[in-house]
């Protein structure tokens, strides 16, 4: 049986979705952006052309997941932003 549109884009997302799974700490910040925005798109494209309930529920599963990883790169992203300008603002005041 030939696989649908929807679960062809579904995998292009799951393979984006796969390799920050593995391996996000290979990547930079801006590449690991890229990455998510892809895959988003590819869920999002997957949900508009979904046919059938259980399709759309795999869609939003997909996006759910997604936001919930994007969420943590960015609260990581954050946490290392602050760290590092809290070490510049004590190194000013080194004598």
């Amino acid at each position: 049986m030939a696989s649908s549109k929807c679960d062809q884009l579904r995998a292009k997302g799951n393979a984006e979705y796969k390799q920050l799974s593995e391996g996000s700490c290979v990547f930079a910040a801006p590449v690991r952006r890229r990455k998510l925005v892809l895959a988003c798109q590819q869920y999002m494209d997957a949900l508009g052309c979904s046919h059938t309930a259980a399709e759309r529920a795999a869609c939003f599963k997909n996006l759910g997941m997604l936001h919930v990883m994007w969420g943590k790169f960015e609260f990581k992203d954050a946490m290392e932003e602050g760290a590092a300008a809290d070490s510049s603002k004590l190194a000013c005041l080194k004598p």
